[in-house]
């Protein structure tokens, strides 16, 4: 799991789970997955933000369903 508060597409994340797949693809349990941004731009209002960007919730979530 690579996090990141970027973009999905270019950013540090995609780059890190392209070499970790490259190098060990085939051996991973399961697929690698990366938590960022959604790919649209940020919004200005308050509340919309708190909608856009994750928080250690949205990554234990994840991590909680990789192990199940």
């Amino acid at each position: 799991m690579v996090v990141d508060y970027d973009w999905p597409m270019g950013g540090i994340a995609s780059e890190i789970i392209s070499f970790i797949s490259e190098k060990i693809g085939n051996k991973l349990k399961c697929n690698p997955i990366k938590i960022t941004l959604p790919e649209t731009p940020v919004p200005a209002g308050f509340y919309l933000e708190k909608k856009y960007f994750f928080d250690e919730n949205d990554i234990i979530n994840k991590v909680i369903k990789i192990f199940e």
